[in-house]
Parts: C-alpha cells; sequence; structure tokens
C-alpha cells in the first residue's frame, strides 16, 4: 500500500475504550514486516504538525487506511489539501 515516495498516512489503531485515528510520517516500511514505524503528528486546528520529542511506534500494516498527498509546509506546520474532521471516521 505505501511506497517509498508516499510517507504520510492516516490510520486507525483500536483500543480498550474504542478505535483511535493517527495521522504520521512513516519512517521504516520493509518489504517483508507486517508491521510500519511511524513518526506520529500533533493536531492543532487545522493543521498538523511534529512534536518537538519524536513520538514514535510500531503499527500494524492492516492500520493505514489511507495515504495522504503531499502537504503545504507553512511555519512549521503541515497544511493538506483535504479537510479533516473534529472526529476522524474513515472506513
Amino acid at each position: 500500500m505505501l511506497s517509498k515516495n508516499q510517507r504520510l498516512c492516516i490510520g486507525r489503531i483500536s483500543k480498550e475504550k474504542g478505535k483511535s485515528y493517527f495521522v504520521g510520517e512513516v519512517t521504516e516500511n520493509d518489504i517483508l514486516s507486517t508491521e510500519i514505524l511511524v513518526n506520529f503528528l500533533r493536531r492543532r486546528k487545522k493543521h498538523f504538525y511534529f512534536p518537538t520529542i519524536k513520538d514514535e511506534g510500531l503499527v500494524s500494516r492492516e492500520s493505514v487506511r489511507k495515504v495522504l498527498p503531499k502537504p503545504e509546509i507553512r511555519r512549521g506546520y503541515l497544511h493538506f489539501k483535504i479537510r479533516f474532521p473534529n472526529k476522524i471516521t474513515i472506513d
């Protein structure tokens, strides 16, 4: 699903309290592995940014729901040409 050039994605993780969605940058994508290493982004209103301290984690390849288009970067914030609702629902 993800190629070398497609680095930003949105996905879903199941937790005890329900489903949680994430937007992140894929930092390691081994084709043979079932998991990928993601550097998670933070959201502030309508834009995203990388936290000061890296927030990385392994997520399953199946949890990735969509590859995001290349964002516009303004003042260190990433702006996507798609709208994100307050609650992200993808299925």
